[in-house]
């Protein structure tokens, strides 16, 4: 069995997948990692690029396909798909540095750690460096509360599941809200409150890719009232689980 398992969901990325998953050929935990590439119903070569690593390297990579059910169910599909004790979510037109999950590992192990966070860097399209967001100085260890407090604010960390290790079973009753925008504003909250300690990584080994085009960053549409419901519910939470931290 697997340590690792990696939930890729992968939908018409033909264009960006090889970068995506070429990092990971360079880690030093390769033989840990099970990298499971979830196909949400892709019309291009997505499969066939994912079928070619998984040729490769049989014991490491995997195709996963499904009808397309959007990121959330995507993402939902690789959570129950997955063997390893931790798991990783990486975006398929993103990339990750080649030790990022060994850094990770390292440090939730070490610590006996529920979340490992690392810093993202946000690049364009050609891979120029935009804009860093990390939690400034040295590695350490947060407690539970000192971790929702970081995240509620989302100054320094943020709300993506993506440039974190999580323990598997945190998610043991947590799944990502399918046909929702903004779906990790709806469940990395929960998945801190579980957690006993957060180890934090200073390092920005994660690649987030900047598209102005992106539902994400066009102005605003029924779509983003999705955030604001987020945000309510995880102020509701915190209200309620942590009232210090809004009052």
């Amino acid at each position: 069995m697997k340590v690792l398992s990696i939930s890729i969901a992968a939908y018409n990325v033909a264009y960006t997948l090889k970068e995506c998953l070429d990092p990971f050929l360079k880690s030093n935990v390769l033989g840990e990692l099970d990298i499971m590439v979830v196909d949400d119903g892709s019309s291009d070569n997505t499969a066939e690029i994912a079928e070619e690593y998984h040729a490769l390297y049989p014991d490491t990579f995997r195709l996963i396909k499904k009808e397309n059910g959007g990121l959330s169910d995507a993402r939902n599909y690789g959570i129950n798909k997955a063997e390893g004790k931790y798991l990783g979510f990486v975006d398929s037109d993103d990339y990750i540095s080649e030790n990022m999950y060994e850094s990770l590992l390292s440090g939730i192990t070490y610590n006996n750690a529920d979340i490992a966070v690392a810093a993202i860097n946000q690049v364009d399209e050609i891979g120029n460096i935009l804009k860093t967001r990390s939690i400034d100085g040295e590695e350490k260890l947060l407690t539970k509360y000192e971790g929702m407090e970081e995240l509620l604010f989302s100054q320094r960390i943020s709300n993506s599941v993506c440039n974190k290790l999580f323990k598997r079973e945190l998610f043991s009753k947590i799944r990502f809200p399918v046909g929702k925008l903004y779906e990790d504003e709806y469940v990395t909250y929960k998945l801190f409150d579980k957690a006993h300690k957060i180890y934090i990584c200073t390092n920005a080994f994660y690649f987030y890719r900047y598209n102005e085009s992106s539902i994400t960053h066009c102005k605003f549409s029924e779509r983003e009232f999705d955030r604001i419901i987020a945000s309510e519910l995880k102020i509701e939470f915190c209200n309620n689980n942590y009232p210090k931290l809004v009052h």
